[in-house]
Protein backbone atom coordinates (compact mmCIF):
# COMPACT_ATOMS: atom_id res chain seq x y z
CA UNK A 1 0.00 0.00 0.00
CA UNK A 2 1.53 3.58 -0.76
CA UNK A 3 1.71 5.35 1.82
CA UNK A 4 4.55 7.53 4.27
CA UNK A 5 5.96 4.86 6.25
CA UNK A 6 6.45 7.48 8.89
CA UNK A 7 3.13 7.69 9.74
CA UNK A 8 1.54 5.21 11.48
CA UNK A 9 -2.09 2.78 10.04
CA UNK A 10 -5.28 4.63 10.55
CA UNK A 11 -7.54 1.59 11.74
CA UNK A 12 -9.42 2.21 8.04
CA UNK A 13 -6.30 1.83 6.59
CA UNK A 14 -5.27 -1.90 8.57
CA UNK A 15 -8.85 -2.95 7.93
CA UNK A 16 -8.17 -2.64 3.77
CA UNK A 17 -4.48 -3.28 4.13
CA UNK A 18 -5.29 -6.68 5.77
CA UNK A 19 -8.20 -7.67 3.40
CA UNK A 20 -6.22 -7.05 0.30
CA UNK A 21 -3.20 -8.93 1.94
CA UNK A 22 -5.14 -11.68 2.93
CA UNK A 23 -7.52 -11.98 -0.26
CA UNK A 24 -4.82 -11.74 -2.49
CA UNK A 25 -2.49 -14.36 -1.22
CA UNK A 26 -5.20 -16.69 -0.90
CA UNK A 27 -5.54 -16.62 -4.41
CA UNK A 28 -2.40 -17.47 -4.83
CA UNK A 29 -2.15 -20.16 -2.22
CA UNK A 30 -5.39 -21.42 -4.23
CA UNK A 31 -3.69 -21.47 -7.69
CA UNK A 32 -2.39 -25.43 -8.21
CA UNK A 33 -0.83 -24.92 -11.42
CA UNK A 34 1.46 -22.10 -9.79
CA UNK A 35 2.32 -23.64 -6.75
CA UNK A 36 3.31 -27.59 -8.62
CA UNK A 37 5.14 -25.22 -11.34
CA UNK A 38 7.06 -23.53 -8.45
CA UNK A 39 7.59 -26.18 -6.48
CA UNK A 40 9.07 -28.64 -9.71
CA UNK A 41 11.48 -25.92 -10.33
CA UNK A 42 12.48 -25.35 -6.55
CA UNK A 43 13.43 -29.01 -6.23
CA UNK A 44 15.74 -28.87 -9.77
CA UNK A 45 17.45 -25.63 -8.38
CA UNK A 46 17.69 -26.48 -4.08
CA UNK A 47 20.92 -28.81 -3.03
CA UNK A 48 21.26 -29.44 0.37
CA UNK A 49 22.93 -26.98 2.49
CA UNK A 50 22.20 -24.46 -0.12
CA UNK A 51 21.79 -20.42 0.54
CA UNK A 52 18.50 -19.11 -0.83
CA UNK A 53 17.27 -15.95 -1.08
CA UNK A 54 13.57 -15.09 -2.11
CA UNK A 55 12.85 -11.44 -2.98
CA UNK A 56 8.94 -10.14 -3.08
CA UNK A 57 8.35 -13.62 -0.68
CA UNK A 58 4.56 -12.60 -0.05
CA UNK A 59 3.78 -15.08 2.46
CA UNK A 60 6.64 -16.81 2.59
CA UNK A 61 6.13 -20.33 0.50
CA UNK A 62 8.66 -20.46 -1.57
CA UNK A 63 11.34 -19.63 1.21
CA UNK A 64 9.67 -22.38 2.83
CA UNK A 65 9.49 -24.83 0.24
CA UNK A 66 13.24 -24.45 -0.25
CA UNK A 67 14.06 -24.72 3.89
CA UNK A 68 12.06 -27.79 3.38
CA UNK A 69 13.87 -29.01 0.17
CA UNK A 70 17.38 -29.09 2.42
CA UNK A 71 18.56 -25.65 2.09
CA UNK A 72 20.59 -24.32 4.80
CA UNK A 73 19.86 -21.11 5.05
CA UNK A 74 16.47 -18.74 3.79
CA UNK A 75 16.24 -15.14 3.60
CA UNK A 76 12.72 -13.75 2.24
CA UNK A 77 12.81 -10.06 1.55
CA UNK A 78 9.27 -8.81 1.59
CA UNK A 79 8.40 -5.25 1.78
CA UNK A 80 4.97 -5.25 3.75
CA UNK A 81 6.11 -5.17 7.45
CA UNK A 82 2.23 -7.30 8.41
CA UNK A 83 3.51 -10.31 5.88
CA UNK A 84 7.17 -10.89 7.45
CA UNK A 85 5.18 -11.62 10.50
CA UNK A 86 3.60 -13.89 8.71
CA UNK A 87 6.61 -15.41 7.07
CA UNK A 88 7.74 -15.96 10.66
CA UNK A 89 5.09 -17.60 11.84
CA UNK A 90 4.33 -20.10 8.96
CA UNK A 91 8.52 -20.91 8.88
CA UNK A 92 7.91 -22.37 12.27
CA UNK A 93 4.56 -23.84 11.86
CA UNK A 94 6.60 -26.04 8.97
CA UNK A 95 9.10 -26.33 11.12
CA UNK A 96 11.32 -24.74 9.27
CA UNK A 97 11.86 -21.60 11.57
CA UNK A 98 15.32 -21.66 12.41
CA UNK A 99 16.18 -21.69 8.79
CA UNK A 100 14.31 -18.91 7.62
CA UNK A 101 15.23 -15.15 7.84
CA UNK A 102 12.39 -12.74 7.34
CA UNK A 103 13.81 -9.43 6.08
CA UNK A 104 11.52 -6.14 5.73
CA UNK A 105 12.19 -3.98 2.83
CA UNK A 106 12.72 -3.60 -0.76
CA UNK A 107 15.49 -5.90 -2.28
CA UNK A 108 17.19 -3.09 -4.04
CA UNK A 109 17.75 -1.09 -0.92
CA UNK A 110 18.57 -4.35 0.93
CA UNK A 111 22.22 -4.95 2.02
CA UNK A 112 23.19 -8.75 2.25
CA UNK A 113 26.48 -10.46 1.28
CA UNK A 114 26.79 -11.80 -2.26
CA UNK A 115 26.78 -14.45 -1.01
CA UNK A 116 23.35 -16.98 -2.57
CA UNK A 117 23.46 -19.84 -4.25
CA UNK A 118 20.20 -19.51 -6.13
CA UNK A 119 17.44 -16.66 -5.99
CA UNK A 120 14.18 -16.64 -6.69
CA UNK A 121 11.25 -14.07 -7.15
CA UNK A 122 7.56 -14.32 -7.89
CA UNK A 123 6.93 -10.43 -9.24
CA UNK A 124 6.13 -11.45 -12.12
CA UNK A 125 2.59 -9.69 -12.22
CA UNK A 126 -0.27 -10.08 -14.51
CA UNK A 127 1.43 -8.49 -17.06
CA UNK A 128 4.69 -9.89 -16.89
CA UNK A 129 6.77 -6.76 -16.17
CA UNK A 130 4.37 -4.30 -13.97
CA UNK A 131 5.98 -5.55 -10.50
CA UNK A 132 9.81 -4.74 -11.98
CA UNK A 133 11.03 -7.96 -12.04
CA UNK A 134 14.08 -7.35 -14.67
CA UNK A 135 15.75 -4.52 -12.47
CA UNK A 136 14.92 -5.96 -9.17
CA UNK A 137 16.59 -9.44 -11.16
CA UNK A 138 19.57 -7.70 -12.62
CA UNK A 139 20.26 -6.33 -8.89
CA UNK A 140 20.15 -9.45 -7.06
CA UNK A 141 22.61 -10.99 -9.67
CA UNK A 142 24.85 -8.49 -9.31
CA UNK A 143 24.66 -7.97 -5.55
CA UNK A 144 23.51 -10.98 -3.93
CA UNK A 145 24.54 -14.18 -6.33
CA UNK A 146 27.33 -15.80 -5.97
CA UNK A 147 29.06 -16.26 -9.07
CA UNK A 148 27.95 -19.80 -10.45
CA UNK A 149 25.00 -19.13 -8.82
CA UNK A 150 21.43 -19.48 -10.20
CA UNK A 151 18.19 -17.52 -10.53
CA UNK A 152 14.59 -18.46 -11.15
CA UNK A 153 12.73 -17.87 -13.39
CA UNK A 154 15.65 -17.75 -15.89
CA UNK A 155 13.13 -16.06 -18.53
CA UNK A 156 9.65 -13.89 -18.51
CA UNK A 157 7.98 -12.64 -21.50
CA UNK A 158 4.66 -11.99 -23.15
CA UNK A 159 2.58 -13.82 -25.58
CA UNK A 160 -0.29 -12.60 -27.64
CA UNK A 161 -3.11 -13.51 -29.87
CA UNK A 162 -6.17 -12.44 -32.00
CA UNK A 163 -9.61 -13.04 -30.25
CA UNK A 164 -13.04 -12.43 -30.37
CA UNK A 165 -14.60 -11.46 -26.69
CA UNK A 166 -18.36 -12.06 -27.34
CA UNK A 167 -19.51 -9.92 -24.33
CA UNK A 168 -18.52 -6.78 -26.37
CA UNK A 169 -21.31 -7.76 -28.85
CA UNK A 170 -23.49 -6.63 -26.92
CA UNK A 171 -24.22 -2.56 -26.76
CA UNK A 172 -24.31 -1.35 -23.53
CA UNK A 173 -26.76 -0.65 -20.95
CA UNK A 174 -27.44 -3.78 -20.79
CA UNK A 175 -31.59 -4.21 -20.68
CA UNK A 176 -31.99 -0.79 -21.07
CA UNK A 177 -32.73 1.08 -24.44
CA UNK A 178 -30.38 3.85 -24.28
CA UNK A 179 -27.87 5.05 -26.78
CA UNK A 180 -24.23 4.98 -24.84
CA UNK A 181 -22.48 4.62 -28.08
CA UNK A 182 -19.87 7.16 -27.12
CA UNK A 183 -19.23 4.98 -23.94
CA UNK A 184 -19.02 2.41 -25.81
CA UNK A 185 -16.15 3.93 -28.24
CA UNK A 186 -14.40 4.73 -24.80
CA UNK A 187 -14.42 1.34 -22.99
CA UNK A 188 -12.01 0.50 -25.88
CA UNK A 189 -9.28 2.59 -24.34
CA UNK A 190 -9.60 0.42 -20.77
CA UNK A 191 -7.63 -2.72 -20.93
CA UNK A 192 -9.54 -5.60 -18.87
CA UNK A 193 -8.45 -8.31 -16.84
CA UNK A 194 -9.77 -11.58 -18.26
CA UNK A 195 -10.61 -14.71 -15.86
CA UNK A 196 -13.78 -16.46 -17.87
CA UNK A 197 -12.40 -18.63 -20.18
CA UNK A 198 -15.71 -19.19 -22.35
CA UNK A 199 -16.27 -15.98 -22.92
CA UNK A 200 -13.45 -15.34 -25.28
CA UNK A 201 -12.28 -16.94 -28.51
CA UNK A 202 -8.71 -17.27 -29.84
CA UNK A 203 -8.89 -16.40 -33.72
CA UNK A 204 -5.00 -16.78 -34.53
CA UNK A 205 -2.22 -18.72 -32.93
CA UNK A 206 -0.21 -17.29 -30.48
CA UNK A 207 2.88 -15.04 -31.37
CA UNK A 208 5.41 -13.83 -28.93
CA UNK A 209 5.67 -10.07 -28.05
CA UNK A 210 8.76 -10.28 -26.55
CA UNK A 211 10.90 -12.81 -24.03
CA UNK A 212 13.54 -11.05 -21.21
CA UNK A 213 16.34 -13.48 -20.20
CA UNK A 214 16.76 -12.35 -16.57
CA UNK A 215 20.21 -14.10 -16.20
CA UNK A 216 21.65 -11.56 -18.54
CA UNK A 217 21.17 -7.12 -18.31
CA UNK A 218 18.43 -6.31 -20.64
CA UNK A 219 17.01 -3.25 -21.27
CA UNK A 220 13.70 -1.18 -20.49
CA UNK A 221 13.17 -0.63 -23.61
CA UNK A 222 12.18 -4.21 -24.56
CA UNK A 223 8.75 -3.71 -23.20
CA UNK A 224 8.36 -0.34 -25.14
CA UNK A 225 7.25 -1.41 -28.88
CA UNK A 226 6.22 -5.02 -29.26
CA UNK A 227 4.84 -6.39 -32.45
CA UNK A 228 2.97 -9.56 -33.61
CA UNK A 229 1.29 -9.72 -36.77
CA UNK A 230 -0.99 -12.90 -38.27
CA UNK A 231 -2.40 -13.18 -42.13
CA UNK A 232 -6.10 -13.82 -41.39
CA UNK A 233 -9.00 -14.90 -43.88
CA UNK A 234 -11.50 -12.36 -42.43
CA UNK A 235 -10.00 -9.80 -40.08
CA UNK A 236 -13.92 -8.80 -39.28
CA UNK A 237 -14.60 -10.89 -35.98
CA UNK A 238 -11.04 -9.96 -34.11
CA UNK A 239 -12.15 -7.29 -31.42
CA UNK A 240 -9.30 -7.84 -28.81
CA UNK A 241 -5.90 -9.30 -28.77
CA UNK A 242 -5.25 -11.53 -25.24
CA UNK A 243 -2.16 -10.91 -23.98
CA UNK A 244 -0.35 -13.22 -21.11
CA UNK A 245 2.71 -14.21 -19.46
CA UNK A 246 4.87 -17.01 -20.28
CA UNK A 247 7.95 -17.95 -18.11
CA UNK A 248 10.88 -20.35 -18.11
CA UNK A 249 11.13 -20.92 -14.31
CA UNK A 250 13.74 -23.50 -14.65
CA UNK A 251 14.94 -26.09 -17.89
CA UNK A 252 11.67 -27.96 -18.94
CA UNK A 253 10.06 -26.06 -16.42
CA UNK A 254 7.44 -23.35 -17.89
CA UNK A 255 4.56 -21.48 -16.56
CA UNK A 256 1.92 -19.72 -18.39
CA UNK A 257 -0.39 -16.99 -16.99
CA UNK A 258 -3.31 -18.34 -19.67
CA UNK A 259 -2.95 -21.02 -17.36
CA UNK A 260 -3.21 -20.10 -13.71
CA UNK A 261 -6.30 -18.78 -11.93
CA UNK A 262 -4.56 -16.63 -9.61
CA UNK A 263 -2.84 -14.14 -12.54
CA UNK A 264 -5.52 -12.98 -15.54
CA UNK A 265 -4.19 -12.15 -18.90
CA UNK A 266 -5.15 -8.74 -20.37
CA UNK A 267 -7.27 -7.91 -23.12
CA UNK A 268 -6.59 -5.45 -25.12
CA UNK A 269 -9.92 -4.22 -27.56
CA UNK A 270 -10.13 -2.64 -30.88
CA UNK A 271 -13.17 -1.98 -32.94
CA UNK A 272 -13.40 -4.72 -35.32
CA UNK A 273 -12.27 -3.87 -39.09
CA UNK A 274 -14.53 -4.37 -42.35
CA UNK A 275 -14.90 -8.06 -43.57
CA UNK A 276 -12.00 -9.50 -45.72
CA UNK A 277 -8.89 -11.41 -45.58
CA UNK A 278 -5.40 -9.30 -44.63
CA UNK A 279 -2.40 -9.27 -42.40
CA UNK A 280 -3.57 -7.99 -38.77
CA UNK A 281 -0.62 -6.33 -36.80
CA UNK A 282 -1.09 -5.67 -33.32
CA UNK A 283 1.42 -3.43 -31.01
CA UNK A 284 1.90 -3.25 -27.72
CA UNK A 285 3.93 -0.22 -25.81
CA UNK A 286 4.02 -0.77 -22.00
CA UNK A 287 4.73 2.42 -20.18
CA UNK A 288 3.67 4.95 -17.62
CA UNK A 289 1.04 5.30 -21.02
CA UNK A 290 -0.05 2.23 -22.26
CA UNK A 291 -0.46 2.12 -25.45
CA UNK A 292 -1.59 -0.75 -28.15
CA UNK A 293 -2.56 -0.37 -31.94
CA UNK A 294 -4.19 -2.34 -34.55
CA UNK A 295 -3.11 -2.64 -38.29
CA UNK A 296 -5.31 -3.92 -40.81
CA UNK A 297 -3.41 -4.43 -44.22
CA UNK A 298 -4.92 -5.17 -47.40
CA UNK A 299 -2.45 -4.79 -50.79
CA UNK A 300 -1.52 -1.34 -50.30
CA UNK A 301 -4.09 0.15 -48.17
CA UNK A 302 -3.93 -0.27 -44.54
CA UNK A 303 -6.09 0.63 -41.61
CA UNK A 304 -4.66 2.09 -38.07
CA UNK A 305 -6.47 2.59 -35.05
CA UNK A 306 -4.33 3.86 -31.59
CA UNK A 307 -5.83 2.69 -27.76
CA UNK A 308 -4.96 4.45 -24.53
CA UNK A 309 -6.14 5.61 -21.62
CA UNK A 310 -4.40 8.22 -21.68
CA UNK A 311 -6.63 8.88 -25.08
CA UNK A 312 -9.75 8.40 -23.59
CA UNK A 313 -8.66 11.01 -20.78
CA UNK A 314 -8.30 13.52 -23.57
CA UNK A 315 -11.45 12.83 -25.16
CA UNK A 316 -13.16 13.53 -22.64
CA UNK A 317 -11.31 16.59 -21.42
CA UNK A 318 -11.57 18.18 -24.78
CA UNK A 319 -15.53 17.76 -24.48
CA UNK A 320 -15.39 19.16 -20.90
CA UNK A 321 -13.44 22.38 -21.70
CA UNK A 322 -16.09 22.74 -25.07
CA UNK A 323 -18.98 22.59 -22.04
CA UNK A 324 -19.19 24.89 -19.45
CA UNK A 325 -16.32 24.49 -16.88
CA UNK A 326 -17.04 22.50 -13.79
CA UNK A 327 -15.76 24.42 -10.70
CA UNK A 328 -14.84 22.91 -7.47
CA UNK A 329 -16.14 24.03 -4.29
CA UNK A 330 -12.51 26.05 -3.67
CA UNK A 331 -13.54 27.79 -6.58
CA UNK A 332 -10.59 25.89 -9.08
CA UNK A 333 -11.30 25.19 -12.49
CA UNK A 334 -11.06 21.11 -12.78
CA UNK A 335 -10.29 21.49 -16.22
CA UNK A 336 -7.29 23.45 -15.11
CA UNK A 337 -6.48 20.78 -11.89
CA UNK A 338 -6.49 17.81 -14.72
CA UNK A 339 -4.37 18.94 -17.30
Amino acid sequence: MDRNPDMPFTEAQIYDHTVRLLRDHEALLQDRVRNRAFHRALERRVKPGSTVLDIGAGVGIWAIVAARLGAGRVVAIEEDELLCGLIRRLAADCGVGARVEAVWGHSTQVALPREFDLVVSETIGDDGFEEQIVPIMMDARARFLRPGGVILPETVGLVAAAARLHREVEALPLGLPFDFAHFDALRLHAPIRFRDRKGLRLLTKASRLVEIDLRKDASPSAIEDMRAAWTVEDASPINAFLVWAESRLAPGIRLSTRRTTSWAPAVYRIEPAAAGPGEVEFRLSLTAKTTWTSTVTRGSASETRTYSPAEAAKELLLDLKARQPLVSPQGEELITRLV
